[in-house]
């Protein structure tokens, strides 16, 4: 596919800091709550408490009425909240309106249950997550809540969490109480993933109903999962509602597993840590100062040439406890694209925010590189890479040696062959 004999390829310094957006968070941090009934403001009132004392703004409304959410084209609000799982609207919005507000980066954030209208299973389907049939509801022999178990034991004692800090916390010591439907990720669409699933004995089904079929079971029954659009827009969906209640938030926990008593849940400080994430106040990331130019050298050059060794260098800073830091990490990867990603560099780190390596300039094509928790960042450079001039070559290549050899036998096998024509006689 490449023609090395091509003057001026075109190079592209990619930097794809394990899938790290370099976006501010939120200005105005407002934020609309719509709710199935008033009911819901008050029994989840410590989940509403906590984004207050975060500095959000919320603003309630009811499903069946109509806010003013869009105005001269501009939304009103950064973030939604959708705590009305029977609603086929909501307050004014469908579906549609819902995620051509994700479409323009806005963050939504939805609860549902075990009887979840269409309108909810239609946002979740439209990114590549399927809820259950309604009345199913997530049932695990093995690792139930022990207190508040009405037989069935679709009340769950879960603690199958990523492992990835920067969507959950670190502070989740135990497990999360969850009472509703069961979803199924798509794997082969990388930009989703579960955040909380069920555990190898779970399943998803009506428990009024013979088990037949099943529309999840396993590790994949996810609980809670999200998706992060290649915008940067962020949407969590929970199969409870009563995840992020206030009889949740308070209870103790006894799963049926260990016996093991835990004075309170873990929901609590669960559902902060993964609505300050779909909201995007952590893992918000910004970059400055990206520079690239021959090693030891200054200046940028008008055209580099390939093997040509060069330094890339970037400052990265992360929202944390409401301030920019410098940003810490050990897998911040630079590409280098020329028609296709070819090279892919750890950028080193020198405890400030800086990040930087040295790389020879490639004449050849190769890989991608994408991973989940953070956003996307593209800090590009675009620059002209030519391939060697015919005087820069050097004069006798090794791999050519047998072609040498062929054209110099090729020439001392005709002079042998005309001194002997020429003179020596029958």
């Amino acid at each position: 596919m490449h023609n090395r004999g091509i003057i001026g390829l075109t190079a592209l310094f990619l930097i794809l800091t394990v899938g790290i957006f370099a976006q501010s968070p939120a200005g105005q941090k407002r934020v609309l709550a719509v709710l199935d009934s008033d009911t819901i403001k008050s029994s989840h009132s410590h989940f509403f408490d906590n984004l207050i004392a975060d500095g959000f703004k919320i603003d309630y409304t009811l499903a069946s009425s109509k806010a003013n959410f869009l105005k001269y084209g501009v939304y009103n609000y950064e973030h939604l909240i959708l705590f009305a799982p029977h609603s086929e609207e909501f307050a004014g919005l469908d579906a549609e309106a819902i995620l051509e507000f994700v479409d323009q980066g806005g963050n939504v954030l939805v609860a549902a249950d075990s009887d979840a209208s269409d309108a909810i299973k239609a946002i979740a389907s439209d990114c590549n997550i399927e809820l259950d049939q309604s009345g199913a509801q997530v049932i695990d022999h093995h690792f139930y809540e022990t207190h508040g178990d009405d037989g069935t034991h679709s009340l769950i004692a879960a603690d199958n969490l990523i492992s990835d800090e920067v969507v959950v916390g670190s502070k989740v010591s135990s497990p999360v109480l969850f009472k509703g439907i069961g979803m199924d990720v798509l794997e082969d669409v990388p930009l989703i993933f579960p955040i909380l699933s069920g555990s190898s004995f779970s399943y998803s089904h009506n428990p009024s109903s013979p088990v037949k079929k099943l529309h999840v079971a396993g590790k994949k029954t996810a609980l809670v999962a999200a998706l992060q659009a290649r915008n940067n827009a962020r949407i969590l969906f929970s199969g409870s509602l009563d995840l992020f209640g206030n009889k949740f938030f308070g209870a103790r926990v006894k799963p049926s597993s260990t016996g093991k008593e835990h004075l309170r849940s873990g929901n609590e400080e669960f559902s902060k840590a993964v609505t300050l994430w779909t909201f995007q106040e952590r893992g918000a990331i910004r970059t400055s100062e990206a520079t690239h130019h021959i090693k030891g050298e200054t200046t940028a050059p008008s055209i580099y040439t390939i093997r040509d060794e060069i330094t890339y260098s970037l400052n990265i800073e992360e929202w944390k406890d409401g301030k920019w830091v410098p940003f810490q990490s050990d897998d911040v990867q630079l590409e280098f694209i020329m028609l296709d990603p070819y090279l892919r560099i750890p950028l080193k780190a020198d405890g400030r925010g800086n990040f930087s390596t040295d790389f020879i300039a490639p004449d050849v094509y190769g890989v991608e590189f994408h991973k989940r928790g953070y956003g996307f960042v593209n800090v590009a450079s675009q620059v002209p890479v030519r391939p060697y001039r015919h005087t820069q070559y050097e004069r006798f290549i090794a791999s050519a040696y047998p072609y040498y050899a062929s054209a110099i036998s090729m020439m001392v096998g005709l002079w042998v062959f005309s001194w002997f024509f020429l003179y020596t006689k029958e």
